[in-house]
């Protein structure tokens, strides 16, 4: 009897251990299973910010490399208009200076000068205004230069301002052919016209 009650209790333990091994078993396995998906959830998540951290670098290049491409081009062009003012700057200093070697040979003939003076009056400062209004632009087109890289909205007011000196060059060189047209070549024909009444007089006398 003792054997069979041993026996019984040990049938009883088996049966006792065998479901709680197995139940065990289980959870480890869930447990295991719930790790392997948050090890992929994690990969995954990593996975993205890789990919978002590829797209940013992309979009930065990208970025970069235009607004180089446009640092270069506004570079060329200031290059361009650098030698266009020295060479417009230049043409109008040369209508002055001829103006006043004129009105000196006058003087020096006893001729009155007063017109031609003040008309070389006007013209210079047009030429002033037109050196200023130029250089202004420059300046302007250099600024878009250096703020190619800064951002859209810097670079296009950079290139707005540089627009709206480019207009005020335009009006100011435009000033100074009209006044070169509708002043100074019919003073300069007078004086001409003068000069060779003044001549023939004097042949006649």
């Amino acid at each position: 009897m003792a054997a069979l009650g041993l026996g019984t209790s040990l049938v009883a333990t088996i049966l006792f251990v065998g479901p709680a091994t197995a139940q065990t078993q289980n959870e480890t396995s869930t447990l295991q299973n719930t790790n392997t998906v948050q090890a992929q959830e994690s990969d995954e998540i990593n996975q993205l910010e890789v990919n978002q951290q590829e797209r940013a670098a992309a979009v930065e290049e990208r970025l970069q490399t235009r607004c180089e491409a446009v640092k270069q081009r506004l570079e060329a062009h200031l290059e361009r208009i650098e030698v266009r003012a020295d060479n417009r700057e230049d043409k109008y200093q040369n209508i002055v200076n001829k103006l006043n070697t004129l009105a000196l040979r006058l003087e020096n003939n006893n001729i009155a000068t007063e017109n031609l003076r003040l008309a070389i009056v006007d013209v210079s400062s047009l030429v002033s205004d037109f050196k200023s209004s130029y250089q202004t632009y420059v300046a302007n087109v250099q600024n878009a230069a250096n703020t190619a890289c800064s951002g859209d909205s810097q670079l296009r007011q950079a290139i707005d301002q540089a627009k709206q000196s480019l207009d005020q060059a335009k009006a100011d060189a435009e000033a100074i052919s009209e006044n070169v047209t509708n002043q100074l070549r019919p003073l300069l024909e007078q004086i001409k016209n003068d000069l060779a009444s003044q001549a023939n007089a004097e042949r006649d006398n």
